[in-house]
């Protein structure tokens, strides 16, 4: 395992002129963990942070000790009585951000000291044309016990293969390739796209196929944040039998499919149907499994 070494020189501006990032923590019954990602949030190497906390109906005691957080440090707080989910939850934090970048932060993940400062580096240098910096990540235990990264590295520590980066709309249809959780993101980006879809059950693969059709994306070969697999994290529960999300999936590939301009993002469009359709047949959804098929003969007139 690459350990994360010493960070980069700071910021050569003067701290007055840095631009604010706000950092959105969500937390849906993550009593056990919210404390620590709001403590990280607040103890970057960066010195212009507007921390946000959105507890999204817990019935823990996520709510209690945000409250309690907040007495103490200063951080903007919403607290949903109900569950409104992930999209919507983020959107009301995204309406209280004043940052140029955003991070969306889930209350059981702890950012690196330097992931912000990272961040704005890149994206500063980089210029309005990139909305989305993104970085490596540890995956975790639930003890925050480091089991591997999130990409692939050789013996020395060093990548096995770089992530794209620049425009990479038809590198998003064909395959994942990044981490949602590692992203800082362009404020008026989000402003431009609506934030996330309110309507889908999670919002990653959606931001990524609409945001990358008209903004870049950058990366640093860096740990940002030390990301828990847990048994009730999304990621998991995306791999049950008869599981929303694959209804999320259709959807974002209906979009997709509007945004697509060349024949290569065509043709990785329908690569991409036809393995999606594999999965929800295996997942017990057969009627996605003919949607897909249906969608994709359509597809051909699109062009």
């Amino acid at each position: 395992m690459l350990e994360d070494t010493a960070i980069r020189a700071s910021l050569q501006s003067p701290e007055e002129s840095l631009p604010l990032v706000s950092i959105i923590v969500l937390a849906h019954n993550h009593a056990e963990y919210v404390q620590e990602a709001l403590a990280s949030a607040c103890n970057q190497d960066y010195p212009k942070i507007q921390l946000i906390a959105v507890d999204d109906g817990s019935s823990d005691e996520s709510a209690t000790l945000i409250k309690a957080w907040a007495e103490k440090n200063v951080l903007d707080i919403i607290i949903n009585p109900m569950p409104l989910g992930n999209c919507k939850a983020f959107n009301l934090g995204l309406a209280k951000a004043k940052g140029k970048y955003v991070i969306d932060l889930a209350a059981d993940d702890v950012l690196t000291p330097h992931r912000v400062a990272e961040g704005v580096k890149c994206l500063e240098a980089k210029g309005e044309a990139y909305g989305v910096h993104f970085t490596d990540a540890y995956f975790c235990d639930a003890k925050l016990t480091i089991e591997t990264a999130f990409y692939r590295r050789n013996k020395d520590g060093t990548l096995a293969e770089r992530p794209p980066e620049g425009f990479i709309f038809e590198h998003l249809l064909t395959r994942h390739h990044l981490l949602s959780v590692t992203m800082m993101m362009r404020k008026s980006m989000l402003d431009a796209l609506g934030g996330y879809d309110p309507k889908l059950s999670y919002e990653d693969f959606d931001f990524w196929i609409r945001s990358s059709r008209d903004w870049a994306y950058c990366f640093s070969d860096t740990m940002g944040i030390y990301k828990r697999k847990l048994p009730q994290s999304l990621s998991t529960k995306q791999t049950r039998w008869r599981n929303k999300h694959l209804d999320t999936n259709y959807a974002v590939l209906k979009k997709a499919a509007a945004l697509c301009r060349q024949e290569s993002e065509f043709r990785a469009l329908r690569k991409r149907m036809c393995y999606e359709a594999r999965i929800a047949l295996w997942r017990g959804r057969n009627d996605l499994f003919y949607s897909y098929l249906l969608d994709i003969f359509d597809i051909f007139r699109l062009k």
